[in-house]
């Protein structure tokens, strides 16, 4: 279960990088490049979040809806 941790820490970290290359100004091409590519990582985290589901470790949820909330916050500024 610690690998699916590692890559949801790795995941959720790629997707604010990623947000905050979307607020910076982009040519059209290049804002819809990241945007696939932000679907593509969003797709991944949550096959990862399933995963970590399974083992119904409370703690470890918690960390991860916490890491789900900052995405949501940065999504929506």
């Amino acid at each position: 279960m610690n690998n699916v941790v590692e890559t949801i820490d790795f995941l959720s970290k790629k997707v604010k990088l990623s947000i905050e290359e979307l607020n910076q100004p982009l040519t059209k091409s290049k804002r819809e490049e990241l945007i696939e590519y932000q679907d593509r990582l969003m797709d991944s985290l949550f096959e990862e979040v399933d995963k970590l589901r399974e083992s119904k470790d409370v703690e470890t949820l918690e960390s991860l809806s916490s890491k789900l909330q900052e995405i949501e916050r940065l999504a929506t500024r």
